[in-house]
């Protein structure tokens, strides 16, 4: 007879390969189309002759965004007296990035951030908190732009039918979000549901072995979560702090796009806010659609839009650098960190069977 635990294993570990396979995939047609109709040299070429000095601060910029999300987890963790120095917290945030970033719909963020967060000590109370939190301000700040963008460049949602149906379907879904996550902080019976839900999916796919166990440990946990919930009410400051964070996160997000652009054109031509008000409007696009990230969507709608700024000559070039740089490189570096906090959980796992503690 086969061993139980091994096939286990074996299946998690098949999942998780299909499921790069469908991303893999996804990218490399997405690219394809993107690519297929453009001289490579000339793409090439583009890039050599750019000021390297803007895209250097573009990577900088989304070392900034990446770097946001574990700065406001560690806010929040360290206000309701959990223990998470400030490296873990941004391995949190690397995580929660990383996993939103290859699961459709971005489902899959922050029950696995929330998971390593109870292996490192961190309650269930406070990690769900965080995370509700952290997500209420990063899409409240995201809609706040998009209104933005709808009374000053309202232009931009022109571009297309689907463009502006998607755009305004994104609205929506953001403020629906928005509206259940403040409902779940401050609602025993939402709560539970979402915790017992969410605890299914991850015995499913063999992240939690004993469900009974651990929504034991849950709802003993459950008195700390209202308290905490009653401390963020309390204390509005936390999330004047958590909004400025996210916010500035978000502006360096959505600049890449500004830096690219001027790596390439010298003097006039579009503004910061223009190329800025793109970003934010084809975010808004892809947001809630059941795509890893929005792949190909969000690239076909960045070309749409670029090819007004850049003309034809440029687009391609310009949508492959500031996708590349604000979406695949801080997927390079998320996926990174998450195999490193693995690897050390790996570790830690052995030293407790070598010290008889498990």
């Amino acid at each position: 007879m086969g061993n139980p635990q091994n096939d286990n294993i074996k299946e998690k570990k098949n999942k998780y390969i299909l499921s790069m396979i469908f991303f893999v995939a996804l990218v490399g047609a997405t690219f394809y189309l993107l690519l297929k109709d453009c001289d490579f040299a000339d793409i090439i070429n583009s890039v050599k002759g750019a000021r390297y000095q803007y895209l250097i601060l573009s990577i900088i910029m989304a070392f900034v965004y990446v770097a946001g999300e574990g700065q406001c987890l560690n806010i929040i963790i360290k206000s309701l007296k959990g223990k998470a120095s400030r490296v873990l917290c941004f391995t949190y945030g690397c995580i929660d990035f990383y996993f939103c970033a290859v699961t459709p719909s971005a489902t899959g963020g922050q029950p696995i951030a929330a998971y390593y967060m109870s292996k490192d000590g961190v309650s269930v109370a406070t990690s769900t908190i965080a995370l509700l939190l952290n997500t209420i301000q990063y899409k409240l700040v995201l809609v706040m732009l998009g209104f933005i963008v709808m009374i000053f460049k309202f232009d931009i949602l022109n571009k297309s039918f689907w463009f502006t149906f998607m755009f305004i379907f994104g609205v929506i879904a953001n403020i629906l979000t928005i509206a259940v996550c403040l409902t779940a902080i401050f609602s025993k019976s939402l709560l539970n549901r979402v915790v017992y839900k969410t605890v299914n999916v991850l015995v499913k796919i063999k992240i939690i072995r004993n469900r009974r166990k651990f929504l034991m440990k849950y709802e003993n946990q459950f008195k700390d979560y209202e308290n905490s919930a009653q401390y963020i009410k309390d204390n509005p400051i936390v999330n004047v702090k958590l909004f400025m964070i996210c916010f500035v996160q978000r502006i360096a997000l959505f600049s890449i796009a500004y830096f690219v652009y001027k790596s390439f054109i010298f003097d006039g031509g579009a503004s910061f806010f223009d190329l800025l008000a793109i970003q934010v409007a084809v975010a808004m696009a892809v947001d809630s659609l059941p795509l890893p990230g929005g792949v190909g969507a969000a690239e076909a709608f960045t070309v749409q839009l670029f090819t007004t700024v850049y003309g034809s000559g440029l687009v391609a070039t310009a949508t492959v650098l500031t996708r590349g740089i604000s979406y695949y490189f801080c997927l390079l570096i998320c996926g990174l960190f998450f195999i490193a906090n693995h690897i050390r959980h790996i570790k830690i796992g052995r030293n407790k069977i070598k010290k008889g503690e498990i």
